[in-house]
């Protein structure tokens, strides 16, 4: 009997989605809803799922079985189950298995881009486009596009097979009031199974996914990228006035990810268990572009605008390895479209407790990168006979030994020197500050030191390309970071310091060169800024007790291209987490079992939510 059959995760995600949509409704309880998802998580038979919505009506968006168009009336045909509503949304609406998307070609890629791709615009959009941008105009009244579209209860369209549209215009508003933490909690969902792992990139499908939920908002969106398959994504939403121009930066590309490293979630399910989102993306940095586009769109949704300036959503392409085809191109081609005064992207934001004090950190400046090769020269031979030849590698011993036993002399910037100061440490002995952080916590040291200083360290080495052959020439690359405002004559310096004898002379009695193979210097904003004054409230507003803190990324985000380009621009790094800290999401980026708090998701997407309307009014 099907009561018997054994459930499938499709069908519990079903029967979870069905839970979620019937609480939004009021046909549940938190406390009800909270046991139902805890039950149907660990149900082996369909049996059991049923049982577990039994006494749920049928919900207004699913869909009868045999036409594909929803059902009106009173006696309406009874709607068909969660299981086969799932099933067909999966197919129509969702990204390929990620499974597959991993491990195939690149010519698989490309047809699964196609694919995913296929929607269709709601009914109505191809007017509302065209229309004024009042609540009214923008609510599905049906028409043209398609008579076979259904809402799924998150509010994305689902295409029957009879559809044909091949690129997805906009999606369906929600059937229901947005709780902004679930709303963000499916969206972080659907954007983590778009394999976005640059290199390739290959973000369009994610892209225009998110194009068409601001479009069908109320947002003005464009989609603009030096290739067709890599598009950035500028939306606008244009106050009563003129004033200052609010924007939430994120970019949608991810690192690498293997599978065998990861747990129970693949890096591209999206997964939500145990009250996580797992996933590629979860922390760096999908969750940041699914709560300012939740938030964005729930504000034009409701018929909020600004009263003055402009509220802008910019997702790019292309960060991880540099940003050269997203915030650089962006601003060196386009620099008209996306020019803001205020900023908010990644780069600070999860708490970080600090003994009996709770801090949030605003990243306000990011270090420069500084990479450079230490070159050794000597004389190749036949590997059978060491003496014969004069070997580099060895050279290069002496000179790792002193990467990993001496550091280099401290330039406290003044951002690490305010930080430092605000947590009772003396910046002006920075040692001293260093072993006051260890004492009170030996992760806080670990976090605070880079800031206080250039950092070295070596990364990758190279010698002869044939195990047999003594080389002539190795090399060793080292990342370097540099506090902001300061170049390469300081880098030198401190190498010289570091290794003894200058950058291009002795050490150890053995000879080295420096080249450098990257060189930018590190920027800033100021710290005290109308919106530095609105976060701090935010914070204190929402986490009593808690506090805003300036502080530096020893890294650098594509804010440092934004104010390399606009001087004016105040680029903040801020993403509020209050229930995981910074020692337990720092961990996670760029690294196996991926994921964020779904509270966190409900928190961020509430400061997004409630920002412009102090920084626009």
């Amino acid at each position: 009997m099907e009561g018997d059959v054994r459930a499938s995760d499709r069908e519990r995600e079903a029967a979870v989605l069905r839970l979620r949509a019937s609480h939004l409704e009021g046909r549940l309880e938190v406390e009800d809803l909270e046991e139902r998802i805890a039950r149907v998580q660990v149900a082996v038979t369909r049996g059991e799922l049923d049982a577990l919505q039994g006494d749920l009506p049928a919900l207004p968006h699913e869909v009868p079985e045999t036409t594909g168009r929803l059902p009106v009336g009173p006696d309406a045909a009874p709607s068909r189950s969660a299981r086969s509503w799932a099933n067909r949304s999966r197919r129509c609406a969702r990204p390929p298995s990620p499974t597959s998307s991993r491990r195939s070609s690149p010519t698989a890629t490309s047809s699964r881009t196609s694919a995913r791709t296929s929607w269709c615009s709601p009914p109505g959009a191809a007017a509302r486009r065209s229309a004024s941008p009042s609540a009214s105009a923008r609510r599905p009244t049906g028409g043209p596009s398609c008579s076979r579209t259904a809402r799924r209860p998150c509010g994305y369209a689902v295409r029957s097979p009879a559809c044909t549209t091949e690129r997805p215009r906009a999606v369906s508003l929600p059937p229901v009031p947005v709780d902004l933490q679930d709303e963000t909690t499916r969206v972080l969902s659907e954007l983590i199974r778009f394999n976005t792992v640059n290199p390739p990139g290959n973000e369009r499908a994610a892209q225009e996914f998110l194009a068409g939920y601001l479009r069908e908002a109320g947002f003005d969106v464009e989609l603009l990228g030096a290739e067709p398959e890599r598009p950035n994504l500028i939306a606008r939403l244009p106050g009563k006035a003129p004033g200052p121009k609010l924007a939430y930066l994120s970019h949608v590309d991810t690192v690498l990810a293997d599978p065998a490293d990861w747990g129970d979630h693949d890096p591209w399910s999206g997964d939500v268990a145990d009250g996580f989102v797992w996933g590629r993306g979860a922390v760096d940095m999908k969750s940041q572009t699914a709560a300012e586009v939740v938030a964005a769109a729930a504000l034009a949704r409701g018929g909020w605008r600004p009263e003055r300036g402009e509220l802008m959503v910019l997702c790019v392409v292309d960060e991880e390895v540099g940003g050269r085809l997203g915030a650089m191109w962006l601003c060196a081609h386009h620099p008209e479209k996306v020019r803001c005064d205020f900023l908010v992207n990644e780069g600070a934001g999860d708490v970080v407790p600090f003994g009996d004090r709770r801090l949030y950190g605003v990243c306000c400046a990011e270090k420069g990168t500084f990479r450079f090769r230490v070159i050794t020269a000597g004389t190749a031979g036949h590997a059978s006979m060491p003496r014969m030849g004069d070997n580099a590698l060895l050279k290069l011993v002496p000179l790792l030994a002193r990467f990993r036993d001496a550091g280099p002399a401290y330039d406290v910037p003044p951002e690490a020197a305010a930080f430092a100061r605000a947590l009772g440490a003396d910046p002006e002995d920075p040692a001293g500050a260093v072993a006051y952080f260890a004492d009170a916590d030996p992760r806080f040291a670990v976090l605070v030191e880079p800031m206080l200083g250039v950092t070295f360290a070596p990364t990758m080495i190279h010698a002869s390309d044939k195990i047999n052959v003594i080389p002539a020439r190795a090399e060793l690359r080292v990342d370097c970071r540099v506090p902001p405002g300061l170049g390469e004559d300081l880098v030198r310096t401190r190498i010289a310091e570091l290794l003894g004898a200058g950058t291009a002379g002795e050490a150890g009695g053995r000879r080295y060169e420096i080249d450098f193979i990257e060189t930018v210097v590190g920027n800033r904003s100021p710290a005290d800024t109308p919106l530095m004054d609105a976060i701090s409230a935010w914070v204190a507003e929402n986490d009593p007790g808690a506090e805003a803190v300036a502080t530096m990324l020893p890294a650098f985000t594509d804010s440092r291209t934004f104010r390399d380009t606009f001087p004016d621009c105040v680029a903040y790094g801020f993403f509020p987490q209050k229930h995981m800290t910074l020692f337990e999401t720092a961990p996670l980026v760029h690294g196996a079992d991926e994921r964020i708090d779904v509270r966190d998701l409900g928190f961020a997407a509430r400061f997004f939510h409630e920002l412009p309307g102090t920084m626009l009014r």
